[in-house]
């Protein structure tokens, strides 16, 4: 364990209130199942130490909402037990630690976390779930981990929030853990063969696919990342006029964001005309399928692939394209939806699964392919538990997440940041600060 217990205040497992309820088994989904080897991690950093003793009590308010956290993965495997068992909630002390001490990297990430054993979890030996609080000399730094396969990041910072909000004595949504309507949308797109028309020509995954990948996570390539680059609310609204005068559409932020990254994707690779770029797009699916409601909780979010653009290809053009997919996944039937969501997991124990990308591309120093993830519009900041949001918030670490986009501290209060992840990180970490493709990055700061 090293050091994970240095100067360990408390240990405890804290138990949702007044839970009473039978056992009761909340089956995996086949989403789930397909991520019990990835884990959520969220860092927040505040000016201030909070009242622990309060925050606990909101925690177990917290785990009566969400038992699963404070449940054990059944013996078999099928689901989690909603049996109570406890979450640990750990106090450390870190005095040696001034706020203005920690950057936006990773290494400051690790050092505030209790590392979740995931083998333990799918065991059922330990909670889903863990947090950390660390007392430093002038704040405080949590740290919460979640097994992906009980959530996915919607409903991870959704959760975290939650808790600050009981914290503060306010109301919150109750989370839905049906799951029955889900399963008969899975069944229906399996029977009927409802895979939409644009999930045609997905590749199966080579198993040196996933070799490389391991290889990646196994020398540290695929937790390599960039710092901040910073795109100002003005540089956005710039991109957005520019698309929209161009295109038929009127451009949001995530569209500009998301065409004006791929273009510089394109640029950083510059391969030949013959070669298409592509970006994955993570697109929650609450709301869109049947049987997943706002509050549904599990994992309900879908990878789609854009078509694919030339090196050549304008920022309009490109912004084009991801409108294009958007408005085709927006008027799919919610059956071609659920088609398509389980596709992939659904191949799982036969052969290779299927994947709407080519993941060889993934594997390539200069890659065609990549994930795109905009967590800027969810509840990062709103975190408080009572004496005030967070100063600073660091980005997760999830392997496949290439491309982030975060918000901006409140301090800074303007834009978002982007970061860069893996392969990409490793080759614009090698740019001259003056190269041309850095100088149109930092172009974006005003």
């Amino acid at each position: 364990m090293g050091d994970v217990f240095h100067n360990l205040l408390s240990y405890n497992l804290v138990r949702a209130e007044g839970y009473g309820e039978p056992l009761t088994v909340r089956a995996f989904s086949e989403p789930d199942i397909n991520n019990l080897n990835l884990c959520f991690r969220g860092t927040w950093v505040y000016d201030h130490i909070p009242d622990i003793d309060a925050m606990k009590a909101a925690f177990r308010k917290l785990l009566g909402y969400y038992p699963p956290l404070s449940g054990r993965v059944h013996p078999n495997g099928s689901g989690i037990v909603f049996s109570n068992r406890g979450t640990p909630f750990i106090v450390k002390e870190e005095t040696s630690v001034s706020v203005e001490d920690i950057g936006k990297t990773d290494k400051w990430a690790r050092r505030f976390t209790t590392p979740l054993d995931l083998g333990e979890v799918k065991r059922g030996n330990i909670a889903p779930m863990n947090v950390t609080l660390s007392l430093l000399k002038n704040g405080s730094v949590l740290s919460v981990q979640c097994s992906h396969g009980c959530v996915d990041c919607v409903n991870f910072y959704t959760i975290v929030n939650d808790w600050s909000k009981l914290c503060r004595g306010e109301d919150i949504v109750e989370p839905v853990f049906e799951q029955s309507l889900f399963s008969t949308a899975q069944s229906s797109a399996r029977e009927d063969g409802g895979y939409p028309s644009f999930a045609q020509g997905w590749k199966s995954l080579f198993s040196g696919s996933i070799i490389k990948m391991f290889s990646d996570s196994l020398s540290g390539i695929a937790l390599e990342r960039t710092g901040a680059f910073h795109f100002s609310s003005a540089a956005i609204k710039r991109l957005r006029d520019k698309i929209s005068s161009e295109c038929s559409f009127e451009c949001t932020t995530g569209i500009a964001l998301s065409a004006y990254i791929g273009k510089m994707f394109a640029i950083l690779n510059n391969l030949p005309d013959s070669m298409g770029y592509k970006q994955a797009v993570t697109i929650d699916l609450r709301g869109r399928l049947d049987g997943i409601p706002a509050a549904f909780f599990g994992n309900a979010s879908m990878t789609v692939p854009t078509r694919p653009y030339k090196r050549t290809a304008t920022l309009s053009e490109i912004a084009q394209i991801v409108y294009d997919l958007l408005q085709k996944i927006i008027h799919q039937s919610p059956q071609e939806l659920a088609g398509f969501l389980m596709n992939n997991p659904d191949n799982l124990g036969t052969r290779l699964p299927d994947m709407p990308i080519d993941t060889d591309s993934f594997s390539l120093k200069r890659p065609l392919v990549f994930y795109n993830h905009n967590f800027s519009t969810l509840p990062i900041y709103s975190v408080d538990f009572g004496k005030g949001r967070p100063v600073l918030s660091l980005p997760h670490n999830l392997q496949n997440h290439q491309i982030l986009i975060w918000p901006v501290s409140l301090s800074e209060n303007d834009g978002v940041e982007v970061y860069f992840s893996g392969l990409l990180a490793r080759q614009i970490k090698k740019l001259n600060p003056n190269d041309p493709w850095m100088l149109a990055m930092r172009k974006m700061e005003r």
